[in-house]
């Protein structure tokens, strides 16, 4: 498996960055995008990098939120149709929340329209679907604790964001699974535990995605039982960026030993 990141908050030199997430995975003969970005970043670096769109076989959304799929309205109307996944829960109004304040996190309507042509897709909690062989596209059930609360309309209410909009991706290499999210907002205990369940596997090989811990350096208590958490389950590396935030990761890699970091530009090789 080859990583290429696109998108991160940060980048190595020569590459520019961006408060978003996109991945260009090679894995069992597919090139795939996971995630966008905001803008057309990840289109002008995976160009940088001597790719071209035309040879990606899949581009998978995260989540309904302008950092993940901002790019879409950079693609062209049949990439979107042949190649591209979301889910239909993404389609919708969502807000973050604070000082009490709601905030529109969603994409903004231009964006939205091109996620209508996209293929969506009709996710249950803890049902894989393969879109692939080895390749699949996975909800699970929303246990997140870390006090970040977002909203969601719903006909004419806004309700608390339960994120069954949030797809993680799953890859199986020669028995190892590779766990792919965009910010974890289902809670990364929860993803831990169904993926393992779901797979019948303790054989994690890898992490890469945002565990949504910014601000947990501000409360040790709490970072130290997302250590002890991520511990437990075994893990053999995590690749960490986007909504992890910088100091928290930090942290989290002096505790856990088997952190890298995640930046734009930068490729991890398995």
């Amino acid at each position: 498996m080859k990583i290429s990141v696109l998108v991160d908050d940060n980048s190595i030199k020569n590459f520019s960055s961006e408060h978003g997430l996109s991945l260009l995975i090679e894995s069992n003969n597919k090139k795939i995008i996971f995630d966008t970005g905001k803008s057309d970043l990840f289109l002008k670096n995976l160009k940088k990098l001597n790719y071209s769109i035309d040879n990606i076989d899949y581009l998978f959304v995260s989540h309904g939120h302008y950092d993940h799929m901002g790019g879409l309205f950079y693609l062209d109307n049949n990439f979107l149709r042949e190649k591209t996944y979301i889910s239909s829960y993404a389609i919708n109004t969502f807000y973050g929340s604070a000082m009490g304040i709601k905030k529109e996190v969603s994409p903004s309507d231009l964006v939205i329209s091109k996620g209508q042509i996209a293929n969506k897709i009709k996710n249950s909690r803890n049902t894989p679907i393969e879109i692939s062989e080895n390749i699949f596209l996975l909800s699970v059930p929303y246990k997140n604790n870390d006090g970040n609360i977002f909203y969601k309309k719903y006909l004419d209410d806004i309700l608390i964001d339960d994120f069954s909009h949030e797809m993680l991706l799953v890859i199986k290499e020669e028995n190892k699974y590779f766990i792919f999210t965009g910010c974890s907002h289902c809670g990364i205990n929860s993803i831990l535990v169904s993926v393992k369940k779901i797979f019948n596997t303790s054989n994690i090989e890898a992490i890469i995605g945002g565990l949504h811990c910014k601000n947990f350096y501000l409360n040790p208590s709490k970072l130290n039982s997302l250590a002890n958490q991520l511990k437990s389950h075994n893990v053999q590396k995590f690749i960490l960026g986007h909504c992890t935030g910088t100091i928290s990761r930090t942290i989290l890699k002096s505790k856990l030993k088997n952190v890298e970091n995640l930046a734009t530009g930068k490729i991890f090789e398995f």
